[in-house]
């Protein structure tokens, strides 16, 4: 749906993930995507650092899924104030 609504790419879930799992998750795909990672790539190895967080395991994590246009050649633009 977001997609519809002009959203470029969109990375979800399609079961409930675990607590500890998902904000790890986030912690990694935020440090990756604002380390130069593609959004695509930093979902997928955000994914595989949570899978090793804590006890091993997916927790729901195997359920993501990224869509968009390109996500894997599609990087984070930090907003900025001004003209640019």
């Amino acid at each position: 749906m977001a997609i519809t609504k002009g959203v470029g790419n969109v990375i979800g879930f399609t079961r409930s993930i675990g607590a500890s799992k998902s904000n790890y998750w986030s912690d990694r795909f935020w440090y990756r995507a604002s380390s130069g990672e593609s959004i695509g790539n930093a979902a997928n190895n955000a994914k595989n650092d949570a899978y090793w967080n804590g006890f091993p395991g997916w927790d729901g994590l195997n359920t993501m899924v990224v869509k968009g246009s390109n996500p894997s050649n599609t990087y984070l633009t930090p907003a900025r104030n001004g003209n640019y």
